[in-house]
């Protein structure tokens, strides 16, 4: 591992590559975090779905590992968000229940919202997949100030 300067000269146990990828990895994640985050919680998505409408992208991955992106109409109930999504959405989902919902920013908006989450398809619900967020994030988009956190991630409080 080449030698890294640090602040004040000083090189740290991940320069100094006394610590496995692992760590390293947990190391650089936990420093991005404490950079560009600030932590929120998942009880607001429901107010953050609000500000940024019901429009929404849905993404899953088909067996193949390919990603098929789809315009929906999403709204929050309860701990979920319901969206109607169409056969491919849907058997991908049965295959690969992990997807992400992506709301664009408004005009001018400096945020896009990111909802990671597992998805099921109902029994009664024909067409409708739910999703139950995992992990939700404002992610800054481009042209934004570069004053305001890159990311904010939206975590569920204790």
């Amino acid at each position: 591992m080449s030698r890294m300067p640090t602040r004040l000269g000083r090189r740290s146990a991940v320069d100094s590559g006394k610590c496995t990828t692992t760590e390293v990895e947990t190391a650089q994640q936990a420093a991005y975090d404490r950079c560009v985050s600030v932590a929120v919680s998942l009880e607001q998505l429901h107010a953050r779905v609000s500000e940024f409408g019901e429009h929404a992208y849905l993404t899953t991955l088909g067996s193949d590992g390919r990603a098929h992106v789809v315009s929906v109409h999403a709204t929050v109930d309860g701990d979920r968000v319901r969206v109607r999504a169409g056969r491919t959405s849907t058997a991908n989902v049965g295959v690969n229940p992990a997807v992400t919902l992506l709301w664009a920013a408004p005009v001018d908006g400096p945020y896009c919202l990111i909802v990671d989450g597992d998805g099921t398809i109902p029994d009664e619900g024909e067409g409708e997949t739910e999703i139950r967020p995992t992990r939700a994030v404002l992610h800054r988009v481009i042209g934004a100030s570069h004053d305001l956190p890159s990311c904010i991630p939206l975590e569920q409080s204790s």
